[in-house]
């Protein structure tokens, strides 16, 4: 029999919702792992455990009565440290932020307590969520648990990295440019990048407004549409928030049919690894087994759009900066502090031509959705990498596109690679239709096992 923290997020739920788990004992399980094995990966900066053995015993009363807030009720997750959890600090990775307590609760934290989720603590990340690699200068590496010296993706790279490890039953992360997506990918792991403006952002330290979402990740599919079921929902007072035009339900039914959806496929090559190629055809294949159309589309040069989602992100970055940049003695670290200086003095031309490129990306998105349901590619053109590696520029090549159109965005496991690493098949859809990839993604998930794999038994090579 599996332990704890080897359940995925729906079926340690079914566990606590059916009296075969108690609140508490998931707690004590899951505390009992961090203890064991979070040394080596370093991805909580902070443990909450009075807080989540007194919501675990609350729990439990409920549960006793019969009166169980719903299916997140007494299971154990964890936030990013960049969001809000009152009365413990929340640093952005930054060193200098490292005793800033916050006096209230992110509204998806609220969220989160008000459905009966347990929180565990607040996750490590890359600086200022401005990198890909999760080396943090201040706090340490984060590892990836396939393979400890290998990034966990980043900038939530603490998020992918605990829900791979079992350290908790899902966590909520933050994306600009990939920053859940890629460690989705990277550690095995079903997360998604919502429609910009589903979730409230308010409690979050900003980074760029425009291109920024919160969204959780989980170990499958089914996991991630019971977070989004809580975290999803118009905040009247979180100035990005957006009203969906139309009701979202993210009950996922068991069977959801493929057969003559029609489904892009993005061309042009973009430096694909052939182990994440070979991965993505064999996708492909399953997903036209299920009767899904395929047909290939074109959407632009990929990579220009990443660069000028860069752009974007540090000129907004540098003004939710600007207090701490105008201070040249604060520690920053050494790839964070000059992308922000470069959004400080950028020339205005260059801006608005990167607004101007989003706009234009938007109608040909509009005119693509038209005649396909969802968009497939990989998540990322390469595997994890080593932190003596580094990022490659072209990481986020596949990302950027839904960030700067505000897209849904799913990222979920198609494979692995000669070494064990796995790799991320990416589901996009139009605006507000989040519902529909986590579908898609679970038809493709219940055809396939990959989601099932465990750091240690990928069966790869």
């Amino acid at each position: 029999m599996r332990e704890i923290g080897d359940l995925s997020l729906s079926h340690l739920s079914a566990g606590i919702q059916q009296g075969r788990i108690t609140p508490t004992e998931a707690v004590e399980g899951y505390l009992s792992r961090i203890a064991r094995l979070d040394e080596t990966l370093n991805s909580f900066l902070t443990l909450t455990p009075d807080l989540a053995q007194r919501a675990a015993r609350e729990s439990e009363g409920r549960m006793r009565s019969g009166r169980p807030l719903g299916p997140l009720d007494g299971v154990p997750v964890a936030i990013k440290d960049l969001l809000d959890l009152e009365g413990i600090p929340t640093t952005n990775g930054m060193e200098f932020l490292r005793n800033r307590v916050a006096s209230s609760d992110a509204e998806v934290t609220r969220r989160l307590k008000a459905a009966g989720a347990v929180l565990l603590g607040k996750l490590n990340m890359h600086e200022g969520a401005l990198g890909a690699s999760n080396d943090n200068p201040h706090f340490g590496k984060c590892h990836n648990p396939w393979k400890p010296g290998h990034s966990p993706g980043g900038s939530s790279g603490g998020s992918g990295s605990a829900v791979a490890a079992g350290l908790c039953a899902g966590a909520l992360g933050t994306d600009n440019m990939g920053s859940i997506r890629i460690p989705a990918a990277f550690c095995g792991l079903a997360g998604l990048k919502p429609s910009n403006g589903l979730v409230s952002t308010r409690g979050m330290m900003p980074l760029s407004r425009s291109t920024g979402c919160i969204g959780p990740l989980a170990r499958g599919v089914e996991g991630v549409a019971m977070m989004m079921a809580v975290l999803a929902g118009y905040d009247p007072d979180c100035v990005d928030s957006r009203q969906a035009p139309i009701v979202l339900d993210f009950t996922l039914p068991a069977d959801f049919p493929l057969r003559g959806m029609k489904m892009g496929v993005l061309e042009g090559g973009n430096g694909e690894e052939p182990a994440i190629r070979n991965a993505f055809e064999q996708a492909l294949q399953v997903l036209e087994a299920l009767g899904a159309e395929l047909r290939p589309v074109g959407i632009g040069d990929q990579e220009n759009y990443r660069r000028q989602c860069l752009l974007i992100i540090e000129a907004e970055g540098a003004v939710a900066n600007e207090e701490y940049l105008a201070d040249p003695e604060l520690p920053l670290g050494g790839d964070v502090r000059p992308l922000l200086e470069y959004g400080q003095r950028m020339p205005a031309g260059k801006l608005v031509k990167a607004l101007q490129t989003r706009d234009t990306l938007s109608r040909r998105l509009e005119e693509v959705f038209r005649e396909v349901a969802v968009l497939l590619s990989p998540t990322t053109p390469v595997a994890s990498f080593s932190f003596e590696q580094g990022a490659p520029d072209n990481l986020a090549v596949h990302m950027a596109p839904a960030n700067l159109c505000g897209l849904p965005a799913l990222s979920l496991p198609m494979g692995f690679d000669g070494e064990g690493m796995p790799l991320g098949l990416q589901i996009q859809a139009p605006p507000f239709q989040d519902p529909l990839v986590l579908r898609v993604g679970k038809a493709y998930e219940q055809a396939t096992d990959w989601h099932e794999r465990r750091p240690g038994e990928s069966g790869a090579g």
